[in-house]
């Protein structure tokens, strides 16, 4: 019913910030402190039901690049997923896929100048222990990393997303699709 959908989609809004959704048009009205009203927008539906469209901004939306605070290490896709449909909060928590990983733990670390462009992602990273960055484009064959020009492991984050380990120090990053 439209009254569960309402009550359940409050707990979903972590995981489309997560993927980065920023802004949201739902049906009806919705109080939430991560979500700002920008703009109710009448709808006309050729009948006398009067319909609006409210468009929410989400204040939690993730960057598409981060440092993890707290790195969670699963073993597979089955582990990583349960994780992250009940994760609440992914600015502390990402959901890493590897087993062998739990010796690289690492410190939050601090994203430095950042540039986009299509199928490419390069950024500095600093920390003084290492840390794990995020990049949100889907975990796809064909992408690959490199720290200081040399060639690194990827990782799946949060089941859709890549990560890669960076040990301390300051680094040039580079996520290249090929």
């Amino acid at each position: 019913t439209l009254d569960e959908k309402l009550a359940d989609l409050p707990k979903r809004l972590p995981l489309l910030s997560m993927m980065n959704v920023k802004y949201v048009y739902l049906p009806f009205l919705l109080v939430d402190p991560s979500l700002q009203q920008i703009a109710s927008i009448p709808v006309v539906t050729g009948t006398t039901t009067r319909l609006s469209l409210h468009l929410y901004e989400n204040l939690n939306v993730m960057p598409r690049i981060y440092a993890v605070r707290e790195p969670r290490f699963v073993s597979g896709e089955r582990e990583a997923l349960l994780g992250v449909i009940q994760e609440r909060d992914f600015r502390a928590q990402t959901w890493i896929e590897c087993a062998t990983c739990t010796e690289k733990l690492a410190e939050h670390g601090a994203i430095g100048e950042i540039e986009l462009a299509p199928g490419k992602a390069r950024m500095t990273v600093t920390s003084d222990r290492g840390t794990w960055v995020v990049l949100s484009e889907s975990f796809y064959p064909g992408w690959r990393v490199t720290v200081d020009g040399k060639e690194s492991e990827l990782y799946p984050a949060n089941y859709l997303f890549m990560a890669a380990y960076v040990s301390g120090g300051e680094h040039s990053v580079e996520f290249i699709y090929t």
